[in-house]
Parts: C-alpha cells; structure tokens; sequence
C-alpha cells in the first residue's frame, strides 16, 4: 500500500514537474521571439557609424539576426549561411592643381606632362601627357588637334569585416584605409550566435533551496503516512 501510494504521489510529482516545464518553455519561446523581433527591427532602423581609430577608418552598424540566404550561384548547394554583410565602398570627390612640365620638340610638337601622386591620402596616382602640333605658318601661331595619354594606379583597399557580440546585439565591424568609406548597406547573421533559442529542459524549474527541499521532503513523508492508514 505504501508502495502504491508512494508511486502515484511520484507519478503525481512528475507529471507536474514537466506540465509546469513545459509552460516554461513556451512562454520563452515566447519573449525570444518577441525579444527577437525588438532587436531586428532596432537594426533596421539603425544606419552606418564612422570613426576614425589612429590610421585606420571604422564603420559599424547593427546586425539583423535572421536566416542568411546565400547566393546559389557563388556557393556550394551543401554550404549554410551563418553570416552577410554587403558593403558600398564611398570615395571621396578629389580636386587638385599641380604643376608640370611643358616642352617644345624641333619638330614644332608641344609636350605637357603633369603627374598627381595621392596615394597616402586618396588611394591613387595618375599621370598625363599631351602633345600638340604648333603651325607658325604666315607668322601666326596655330596649335593643331592634341593627343592626349592618361595613366592611373589604384592602390588594393585592405578591409576587415567582423561580427561580434554585445550582450544580445549583434554588431558588425568594417575596417580599411581612412580614404575609402565604407558603408553597410545591409547585414545579416543566424540568430542563434547572440541569441540561442530556449531549449526544453524537465528541469525548466529551479530547484528550491536545502532547508524548504527538506521541508518539502517531510511534508511529502507525513502526507504519505496519513494517507496509508
């Protein structure tokens, strides 16, 4: 009889154990998902920050943590997406004078060489050369059509794209030259990096302290005692 008794008290024990469990993890499935939606629609809202850090450009902006479709003609049908971010590289409008060279040929061929080196400040150096036929025929002087030459080097632009974590945020981080501005147009990342969903757990409830376990425990006993006789 004790035994009987003790089972179905247990049984009893149990079946709330997990009813109350379960109730747990369905109101969090609950709050992330709101929590979740809160957060994304934060960071669509949010736009591209700039900072400089010594030599170095920053830009940074929020992450929504969604489902990242990757492009099916640049990966593998086997790859998942974890992370996205697509970038818009800003150069800055450049206007400069310099001074150059200007040479006249025995031929009556006028050379102009002018060079504009900003490579540390801008990214580039371009160079030019123009020619030009001089008639001084009948004593006045004529230029003829002119040839132009154009040379342009581009510096490689170094980027460092990072995601990370702050708190439940999730941010990303685009570092380069302080010449070329980088804006974030859009990124994406899994959800679950900064933000795990709730998983199911028989033991959702916390476990009451020493003393009201062993309080528990003795009323359990007594309940038990009275029940069987």
């Amino acid at each position: 009889m004790k035994l009987r008794t003790g089972l179905i008290v247990g049984g009893v024990v149990a079946a709330l154990l997990l009813s109350a469990s379960y109730i747990i993890y369905r109101l969090k499935q609950q709050m992330y998902a709101e929590h979740l939606t809160a957060l994304n629609l934060a960071a669509k809202a949010d736009t591209t920050q700039h900072r400089l850090v010594g030599e170095l450009a920053v830009a940074r902006r929020q992450v929504e943590q969604l489902g990242v479709q990757l492009d099916t003609k640049t990966h593998d049908a086997h790859e998942t997406g974890v992370a996205l971010a697509r970038l818009r590289l800003q150069f800055d409008s450049l206007r400069k004078r310099g001074e150059g060279s200007a040479d006249l040929t025995p031929a009556g061929q006028i050379i102009l060489t002018g060079e504009l080196d900003v490579w540390d400040s801008a990214g580039f150096r371009v160079g030019a050369t123009a020619s030009a036929k001089m008639d001084t025929a009948g004593g006045a002087i004529a230029l003829g059509p002119s040839l132009w030459a154009w040379r342009l080097e581009r510096r490689a632009i170094d980027l460092t794209v990072d995601f990370s974590c702050h708190r439940d945020t999730a941010l990303v981080h685009v570092t380069g030259p302080p010449w070329a501005q980088a804006d974030l147009t859009e990124a994406r990342q899994d959800p679950g990096i900064c933000n795990p969903p709730p998983r199911f757990s028989l033991f959702a409830l916390k476990l009451p302290s020493v003393p009201v376990g062993a309080g528990l425990v003795g009323l359990g006993f007594l309940l038990g005692r009275s029940v069987a006789r």
